[in-house]
């Protein structure tokens, strides 16, 4: 008899370790789903020949006249960007001017545009500097 309340008391030990091992177990189903990363990035063009940040273009024009060169610029990145360019520090009464300023790029497409610099007539001969910046911005 003893024997026998022994060997349930064993087995009723064994079922509440069991029990209490299902009640500590908990499920947590997760699931995700993964972007792909937003890559921003532009190519450009001057005059067929792909520009790189910070190089210099330059301009030879005279006193009163207009040169064009064209700007090209290609999204290859994986997200649609503004492109804006920002002129600072332009002599004045110059301009310049984007003919594609505030166009939107849709990933892999190209503009096809020019860049127009206009000196007065009254400009003095000289070497001038001036800064425009280009900002691609997603959209």
């Amino acid at each position: 008899m003893i024997m026998g309340c022994l060997t349930i008391g064993i087995v009723l030990a064994a079922a509440s370790v069991v029990l209490a091992s299902v009640l500590l177990y908990y499920s947590m189903p997760m699931d995700a789903e993964v972007h792909p990363a937003i890559h921003a990035e532009l190519a450009m063009y001057i005059n067929s020949t792909q520009w790189t940040n910070g190089t210099a273009v330059s301009w030879n024009v005279t006193a009163g006249e207009t040169e064009n060169k064209t700007f090209d610029v290609h999204n290859i990145g994986n997200v649609n960007l503004q492109v804006t360019m920002y002129v600072s520090g332009l002599p004045t009464n110059w301009s310049l001017i984007f003919a594609g300023n505030q166009t939107i790029l849709l990933p892999n497409e190209w503009l096809y545009s020019n860049l127009t610099l206009t000196v007065p007539v009254d400009a003095i001969s000289g070497h001038y500097y001036w800064a425009p910046t280009v900002i691609a911005t997603p959209t």
